[in-house]
């Protein structure tokens, strides 16, 4: 077992704290007293330890060391060096009473190449992470594929593209599902499949057939792992099971204009009801088989039964909604994804931006979770991504993140705004426990509760405000709960 080495952790001189109030739904008690509050991380992002502990290679690792494809020459080789500093980490969460914590496990961490054989050195530092959560009285939540593709797979033999190999990426992704439910499923009763298909099947993929056949590649493996657990798994561990959603609400500019609100209906079923409808209903939204024709992939009547069913609630990513116009494509225009959409997003001019530019309005998350309720018969949902990116040029910025703590309130209040009417929420999660690798950004892009000084050998963990906000709602709900 490798030393530990413990992070610094140190106080900044700051302006008078005045935090926002806790939510009205906080103090009301519209959290069942089972709710689950926590925060999350990928593995890439906060890792590091790239050549470390017998770990392969991502697609990441190799990414960001070409030059000039991540902001400032950034790369996770180190990034939040959790790979070392989790045990004192563990203990910075547990002092501000988080009891739940998101986390990605490196399929090539656990697999170099991707298949067997495992690697034991992996095993061994993800076991020692879960049993200290544990000892902490943190629940562990596992997210096995989070962006983190063993780029063995991608190599000759192989497609550049692993998801563009129905035949075969099925059973690797579900051999390394079942790998990974056998040796941490004792204790971890929360996993997560897939983590945002969305993203990686549009971006960054080929031609105008390429994000579908990639989405469904992620849809029946994402169905051949829960399919794999609760057959194999479910009866002894008890857990569950689902995949990982990045969605907004969808508004339509002008609710009485019909074309308008067409668009946005185009835009939930070719963003959301892409990856829920086969797994509520079997196909793909009639919108999407309307427009994409033979372009759009067909499950076979085996697939339909697998695919069916195979989600024990959905987790959703949230930021910002969209306000919706019609798109301007034209007929003549070559297919691809963003024509068959055409959609024209855009923000309302009240919502302030944030340093993504994305808008910020919390009602939007709560008209999401009110969607999903109403069109996916109430299924329950987590909310395991939520968080602010705003510009922080140093330590003292960071630390008094008023619009953080804003943005936290409005969410974590619009929350539970949804559950005071009727919607099935299970937990809420920030992104992010630290500033971390923002993937093309770097770590120039922040959304944590906890400051990095990247400056320091040690890389200093500094807790925002915002943490301690956080801190002040979970009180709260923790006093709530035993009225």
């Amino acid at each position: 077992m490798k030393a530990f080495i413990f992070a610094a952790i140190v106080a900044v001189a700051v302006a008078a704290i005045k935090l926002p109030a806790v939510p009205k739904t906080v103090l009301a008690g519209a959290f069942p007293a089972d709710f689950d509050f926590g925060v999350s991380t990928s593995s890439y992002q906060v890792e590091g330890g790239w050549l470390e502990g017998g770990k392969g290679f991502s697609v990441w690792d190799v990414y960001s060391h070409i030059p000039g494809q991540i902001a400032n020459g950034d790369t996770g080789d180190v990034a939040n060096d959790m790979y070392h500093l989790y045990p004192s980490d563990i203990k910075i969460m547990a002092a501000q009473g988080v009891r739940n914590y998101r986390f990605s496990i490196a399929w090539n961490r656990i697999m170099p190449t991707g298949v067997a054989p495992i690697n034991q050195e992996g095993v061994d530092y993800y076991n020692d992470l879960i049993n200290q959560l544990i000892a902490n009285g943190i629940e562990p939540h596992v997210t096995l594929y989070h962006s983190e593709m063993p780029s063995a797979l991608t190599l000759y033999p192989h497609k550049p593209l692993p998801f563009l190999d129905l035949e075969n990426f099925p059973t690797w992704f579900s051999n390394y599902a079942d790998a990974a439910f056998e040796l941490f499923g004792d204790r971890v009763k929360h996993w997560f499949t897939f983590n945002e298909p969305f993203c990686f099947s549009v971006y960054g993929v080929y031609g105008n057939e390429d994000p579908y056949t990639v989405a469904h590649t992620a849809i029946v493996s994402h169905a051949t792992a829960v399919d794999i657990y609760r057959k194999k798994y479910l009866p002894k561990q008890q857990g569950t099971i689902g995949i990982v959603l990045n969605s907004m609400h969808f508004y339509p500019n002008d609710t009485s204009n019909a074309a308008d609100v067409a668009a946005a209906q185009r835009g939930y079923d070719f963003w959301y009801g892409w990856f829920l409808d086969p797994i509520f209903k079997g196909d793909y939204p009639k919108t999407m088989r309307d427009t994409v024709g033979a372009r759009l992939p067909t499950f076979t009547p085996e697939q339909i039964k697998l695919v069916k069913g195979s989600t024990d609630f959905v987790a959703i990513n949230y930021y910002f909604p969209y306000v919706i116009t019609p798109g301007t494509a034209k007929e003549t225009d070559p297919d691809d994804f963003y024509k068959d959409l055409n959609i024209t997003t855009g923000y309302a001019p009240e919502w302030p931006l944030s340093q993504t530019g994305w808008g910020i309005y919390a009602t939007g998350l709560r008209d999401l979770l009110l969607y999903t309720k109403d069109t996916y018969n109430n299924i329950p949902t987590y909310i395991t991504e939520n968080g602010l990116a705003w510009q922080e040029d140093n330590v003292e910025e960071a630390v008094n993140d008023t619009m953080r703590q804003q943005y936290l309130h409005d969410h974590i209040d619009a929350v539970g705004q949804a559950l005071q009417q009727g919607a099935d929420v299970r937990g809420y999660f920030i992104w992010s426990f630290q500033d971390n690798l923002e993937w093309n950004s770097g770590f120039q892009m922040h959304f944590g509760i906890i400051w990095i000084d990247r400056a320091s050998a040690t890389l200093t963990r500094v807790i925002k405000n915002s943490f301690r906000y956080y801190t002040t709602v979970l009180e709260a709900f923790a006093k709530a709960i035993k009225k």
